[in-house]
């Protein structure tokens, strides 16, 4: 019989894995406000996710990489993207600035 490889999914572990980029996400954003970028490290952004300082390493690499994904859950929530780059030929200026200024705050 031949060894058949099975890929194995669990969706328990994905969302475990996703809440805990969520903790390092937040703990991060809040130390990034409180402190500044350049004044947080990594160490106190796993103490305040009470996460092991490799659990941060291993999901996001450096600071630079949590900024990343902050900067990319804060485009997710508000559009930005689609709002600057696209999905607004045919609209006129005025109400592309409106959809920008409502994207932006």
């Amino acid at each position: 019989m031949a060894n058949v490889k099975r890929q194995f999914k669990s969706t328990l572990r994905q969302r475990q894995a996703q809440a805990t980029r969520s903790l390092i996400v937040t703990a991060a954003q809040t130390l990034f406000l409180e402190r500044g970028y350049v004044s947080t490290t990594i160490e106190a952004i796993a103490e305040k996710a009470e996460v092991a300082v490799s659990t941060v390493y291993v999901d996001f690499g450096s600071k630079r990489g949590i900024l990343r994904a902050i900067r990319e859950a804060w485009h997710g929530r508000s559009h930005i993207r689609e709002v600057t780059f696209g999905g607004s030929e045919g609209t006129k200026p005025e109400e592309r600035l409106e959809l920008l200024a409502q994207a932006t705050r």
